[in-house]
């Protein structure tokens, strides 16, 4: 299953329209993709505005379409403010009658301290690595432990391998770390389905 990734990088051009939907070139260390950011309608309501040369910051998922490389984004992250494009479970946020997303307060979702604290040893879909042999795979349809003792887990740590986050995360984000990995089945399932979507 695809799984969300966080990709950094630098915007190489300005929003280009493809059959109705804007993207835009975005340049990480070791690569160029064009991010998928909605109808032109959606963008400009939004407010959202791209810098070329300016570094942003995308969760999403990457897909081959037709040869060109595609990632089809979540939200879209700059030094001030968030766009939300897709909501948690895939769906594209200008589907629906729900207002645009632009935090301005730049909070940091739990996917997002995922990837920076948990990824590089539980995977980035939840599938761990050598190094947390002993871990469960988070996408396990029988994994379905209480939310607490996932929180206590994160908080205390585990063994010699996982260190303890209470104190290096705040209790709100480690709720919201534990509540995401109990929907990290469903979002990824769901991803998969939306990116499957997108290739046809």
């Amino acid at each position: 299953m695809l799984a969300e990734r966080v990709f950094e990088g630098s915007v190489e051009s300005k929003e280009n329209d493809v059959e109705g939907l804007l993207y835009f070139a975005f340049k990480t260390a070791d690569d160029i993709m064009e991010v998928q950011i909605g109808p032109k309608e959606f963008v400009k309501r939004s407010g959202f505005k791209l810098k070329p040369g300016g570094m942003f910051t995308v969760l999403g998922v990457q897909v081959v379409v037709k040869a060109r490389k595609i990632l089809l984004a979540r939200e879209v992250r700059t030094t001030s403010a968030v766009f939300v494009v897709r909501d948690h479970d895939g769906q594209p946020m200008w589907n629906t009658d729900r207002p645009i997303q632009m935090d301005t307060e730049f909070p940091e979702s739990a996917t997002m301290v995922y990837a920076d604290h948990c990824a590089k040893c539980h995977g980035e879909n939840g599938t761990p690595k050598p190094i947390a042999k002993r871990s469960p795979r988070f996408t396990d349809p029988g994994w379905k432990p209480p939310v607490d003792e996932i929180e206590a887990t994160i908080a205390s740590g585990k063994g010699k391998v996982m260190p303890a986050y209470n104190g290096r995360l705040s209790a709100e984000q480690i709720r919201a770390v534990a509540e995401y990995l109990l929907e990290l089945k469903e979002r990824v399932a769901n991803m998969a389905i939306m990116s499957g979507r997108q290739t046809k």
